[in-house]
């Protein structure tokens, strides 16, 4: 980015709960679909891409790499206190490689 003399760059951001604000839309509406929405986990490829678009945040950053916005994504999460953040296991189909990825689910008041 070119910058004019005496000016200062600004960082693109969203609003502090505008990622929450969507996750718990997106939630909501697959709920009304009938899916189990009550959680979001790295690999949670439709449900992140959803919240990205709703959040608005792929309009402020349209070139960056698909997981590297859900990385994102999910420190946004990490930060909004209205979500408690666990760690789910994945196990791939032949039961050989396990890991251990960040799930965040929206707190009961």
């Amino acid at each position: 980015m070119e910058q004019e003399e005496g000016t200062t760059l600004l960082r693109k951001r969203l609003p502090p709960h505008a990622v929450g604000d969507a996750t718990i839309a997106v939630l909501a509406e697959q709920r009304r679909k009938g899916w189990p929405g009550d959680l979001v986990t790295w690999g949670d490829l439709g449900t992140l891409d959803a919240v990205g678009r709703r959040s608005g945040f792929y309009d402020l950053h349209p070139s960056l790499h698909v997981l590297d916005a859900h990385i994102r994504l999910l420190n946004a999460l990490e930060q909004d206190t209205r979500f408690e953040k666990f760690l789910f296991r994945c196990v791939d189909s032949n039961g050989v490689r396990e890991r251990w990825v960040r799930a965040f689910r929206l707190r009961t008041l």
